[in-house]
C-alpha cells in the first residue's frame, strides 16, 4: 500500500479531530512545493494527463473538469501543490475584506454514515490584503484559480466594538 493512497491518508487523518486533520493536510500540501521529490511523487500518483479531459471554458484552458472548492484553501495557501493532486483549477477562500477568525470551535464535523464533512467554520481566514499578496507571489498563471468572496462577520462600528456574544443575543444598535 502506497503512504499516498487514499486509504493510508484517511485512516491517519480520521484519527485526528475534524479540524486538525484538516490542519495537517494543509501543512503538508504546502510541503509539497518545497520537495521536487515529494512534488513529483504526488503528482505521478495523482495526475491525469488526457486530451479527453481537456476543455477550454470561456477562453481558458482546463486541463480537467475537476476543481476543488472554496473551503479547504481559504488563504491561497496551497493552491501550488494542488494541480499535482489532479485537480484541473482550484476555487480559494472565502476571503473577507478584514482578517476574521471564524465560529468558535468545534466548528468541522466528520459525518461518517454520509461520508461527508460539516463546515461550519463562519470564513476563517487572513483577509484580502493577505490574499492578494499571496496570489502576486505565484510563480505560475496557467492554472485556472478562482477566488470565493464572502462579507465580514461584522460591520465597521462592531469590528471596533464586536458583541461580546454569539449567535441570536447579539446587541442591538440604538
Amino acid at each position: 500500500m502506497s503512504f499516498f493512497s487514499y486509504k493510508t491518508l484517511r485512516e491517519l487523518l480520521f484519527r485526528l479531530d475534524p479540524e486538525t486533520a484538516h490542519t495537517l493536510a494543509g501543512f503538508g500540501l504546502k510541503m509539497v512545493p518545497y520537495s521536487p521529490t515529494l512534488l513529483k511523487g504526488v503528482k505521478n500518483h495523482y495526475f491525469i494527463d488526457s486530451p479527453y479531459l481537456t476543455q477550454e471554458v470561456f477562453g481558458k484552458r482546463f486541463l480537467n473538469p475537476i476543481g476543488l472548492g472554496a473551503g479547504f484553501d481559504k488563504n491561497g495557501e496551497y493552491v501550488t501543490a494542488t494541480p499535482a493532486l489532479g485537480f484541473g483549477f482550484t476555487e480559494i477562500g472565502t476571503v473577507t475584506p478584514e482578517p476574521q477568525k471564524g465560529n468558535p470551535k468545534p466548528r468541522l464535523f466528520r459525518l461518517k454514515e454520509d461520508m461527508s464533512l460539516q463546515n461550519a467554520m463562519g470564513f476563517n481566514n487572513r483577509g484580502a490584503e493577505y490574499m492578494l499578496n499571496r496570489l502576486k507571489s505565484l510563480y505560475f498563471l496557467d492554472y485556472p484559480i478562482g477566488i470565493n468572496i464572502g462579507k465580514i462577520r461584522y460591520s465597521s462600528r462592531e469590528a471596533i466594538d464586536p458583541p461580546k456574544k454569539e449567535g441570536p443575543e447579539l446587541r442591538k444598535e440604538p
